[in-house]
């Protein structure tokens, strides 16, 4: 398994607590702290991707509703600064 070391600051509190945990559960406090961090990434990556979902279905409802628009903004919107300006220009 590839891995990459990384350096962390714990207070000393949090120190105690982890090397007690790990003895306990009979692991290193490096295991330990890898299967917490991948429970802690597992409940955010669901959140994240039950987000993800519930957008995604808000804007197929909003499309259904509404069809998409096809003319080009860009170009009205330069064209109607282009007449305000003219319009300026001419008072």
């Amino acid at each position: 398994m590839n891995q990459v070391r990384v350096q962390i600051l714990l207070e000393p509190r949090q120190h105690k607590a982890l090397k007690k945990a790990a003895r306990q559960a009979n692991k290193s406090m490096s295991e330990l702290v890898r299967e917490i961090t991948d429970d802690y990434l597992k409940q955010f990556d669901g959140e994240q991707h039950d987000d993800v979902l519930q957008a995604l279905e808000q804007l197929r409802q909003i499309r259904e509703r509404q069809p998409l628009y096809q003319g080009d903004p860009v170009g009205e919107i330069r064209a109607e600064r282009q007449a305000q300006i003219e319009q300026e220009s001419n008072l």
